[in-house]
């Protein structure tokens, strides 16, 4: 654990994505408002989060059904051929 007035960059990046205790959480917001260049630090950071989230969003993909079914038929199929091979194995 960190001592109460030092807060590394590892530290912001866990308090910008809520990964730290509310204990830690005062620590840090404390750390913040006292340290301009670290509470600037963590505003570039918090700016970087959320383009990397609206982009996410706005790219966002998803898998046609017909993609989706052929991965549930793949993996029905070696479920299958495993329990197979374990019948086989326990016959013995």
């Amino acid at each position: 654990m960190l001592t109460k007035n030092k807060v590394i960059k590892t530290d912001i990046v866990k308090y910008l994505y809520g990964e730290v205790s509310t204990q830690e959480a005062r620590r840090i917001e404390a750390v913040l408002a006292d340290n301009p260049i670290l509470k600037k630090e963590y505003e570039m950071l918090k700016q970087t989060q959320k383009q990397i989230d609206n982009s996410i969003e706005e790219y966002k993909v998803e898998p046609s059904q017909s993609t989706l079914n052929n991965i549930l038929n793949y993996a029905n199929r070696a479920l299958k051929k495993n329990n197979r091979s374990n019948n086989l194995a326990s016959a013995y």
